[in-house]
């Protein structure tokens, strides 16, 4: 009896320690499978709501193949990428049960826009120009617009035609003094005043074309620009001599009309998650060999093109023209600081290493370094969403200094500007003003 006991007992402690070891591995593997992501593979990638714009267009801005473990990074990289584009109104992306367990098709819900676009600008630019002897200030104001067709051939290729007019008008004052000593030692001072009016009307015309999938890639892309360009400039210089004798005031004027054209090719890649690389060739007929090449790279993280409200810009462009070289940097960041409220700061650093004659300075210009801080404060007003209506209006500075030639010419500038635009689901308009003012050492 006490046998039969004995192993009655040792059997239940064997099957306790059986069933014990269970729960823990059933409790460890429920652990696991609560604690990691489910493995999910794309069966298809589809769209929806896209009447006039091609599906591959579409998802050629979504990074992922059919067969790729689905990754929610790359999702909302892609939705970033088309929320930037104006030919959608609202782009959302969803899942749904693929052909079989642990499956799923990506579909992106797009809203879209209207294929064409106008734009109309206007803006005005006043400049107070002081020096030690020389005084002056300039206004400029101009008109221009733009046609935009944001889907040509349904493919997301972008042609577009703009116009501007802006004239220029100038006046600088100088003094100067002078004197003269005759043989018998009698000195006479002469004043020379001059005052110089300049009017300026440059009227342009462009045509440009975009493809952003250059070859059916999601990563190449292709612009083209030609502009034509007619500028006239008459200038009048008096001049008002004063010393013993009555003073004698001469004036001189002359004028001239210039046409030209240029041409702009340029090649790019994406890569990474916002980054790119380019080659440009620009050429225009102003003068003998008036070609420049360049190679620029950056990166872009802004979430509206329009109308930004995060993210950030990074670009640099190193360019050569006739042995001449030049480096452009520029940084510009976006912080939200309330609901539709943004403040953008950044910098901008131009250097030029040249050998071309300076017919201000009267010698060959060696080097020149520019430098530049701004700020912008803008409000945006989404007025309807569903129709793409917004409007907004920024108020923003700049302050910076040029060298030219090793300090020979210095100069300090600084200004303020503003502007608002209003966009409907077919217009944007556009008004600016800006007053700058600078100081030459």
């Amino acid at each position: 009896m006490k046998i039969r006991l004995i192993g009655a007992t040792a059997v239940f402690g064997l099957f306790l320690e059986i069933a014990l070891q269970s729960t823990s591995v059933f409790a460890s593997e429920h652990e696991f499978n609560e604690n990691s992501k489910p493995v999910l593979i794309i069966d298809a990638i589809t769209c929806q709501g896209n009447t006039s714009t091609e599906c591959s267009f579409v998802t050629k801005k979504y990074y992922q193949q059919i067969g790729d473990v689905l990754n929610p990074d790359e999702i909302a990289d892609a939705k970033l990428r088309l929320g930037t584009l104006i030919q959608f109104k609202s782009v959302n992306i969803h899942l749904e049960k693929g052909y079989q367990r642990d499956h799923v098709v990506v579909v992106f819900d797009v809203n879209e826009a209207s294929n064409l676009q106008y734009e109309l600008g206007i803006g005005y630019d006043y400049t107070k120009i002081k020096s030690t002897a020389t005084d002056g200030k300039k206004s400029r104001y101009g008109l221009n617009g733009k046609i935009t067709n944001f889907n040509f051939l349904g493919t997301g290729k972008e042609l577009s035609f703009s116009f501007s007019d802006a004239r220029d008008e100038s006046e600088y004052e100088s003094s100067t003094k002078s004197v003269f000593i005759d043989s018998s030692e009698n000195y006479t001072e002469v004043w020379q005043q001059e005052k110089s009016t300049n009017n300026s009307d440059d009227y342009a015309l462009s045509l440009s074309y975009y493809d952003p999938y250059l070859l059916g890639s999601s990563y190449y892309y292709l612009a083209a620009h030609i502009q034509y360009d007619k500028y006239s400039y008459t200038r009048n210089i008096y001049t008002n001599v004063l010393a013993q004798q009555p003073s004698n005031t001469q004036s001189t004027a002359y004028s001239r009309a210039n046409k030209y054209n240029s041409q702009t090719l340029l090649f790019g890649r994406r890569f990474g998650r916002y980054s790119y690389i380019s080659l440009d060739v620009v050429t225009n007929n102003a003068g003998a060999n008036q070609t420049s090449y360049g190679v620029s790279y950056g990166w872009n993280t802004e979430d509206d093109a329009l109308f930004p409200t995060q993210g950030s810009v990074f670009s640099t462009r190193v360019s050569e023209m006739r042995g001449d070289y030049g480096v452009n940097l520029q940084y510009k960041e976006h912080v939200a600081v309330g609901l539709n409220r943004v403040i953008m700061f950044g910098g901008n650093i131009t250097l030029n290493e040249s050998n071309n004659y300076c017919n201000a300075c009267y010698l060959i210009v060696n080097n020149s370094v520019s430098a530049s801080i701004f700020s912008r404060y803008s409000s945006i007003k989404p007025i309807d969403k569903t129709m793409g209506t917004y409007a907004g209006w920024y108020i923003g500075f700049h302050v910076g200094q040029s060298n030219i030639s090793k300090d020979l010419y210095k100069y300090t500038f600084a200004g303020i500007n503003a502007g608002y635009t209003y966009q409907t689901a077919t217009m944007i308009y556009r008004f600016s003003l800006a007053f700058n003012q600078q100081e030459n050492n």
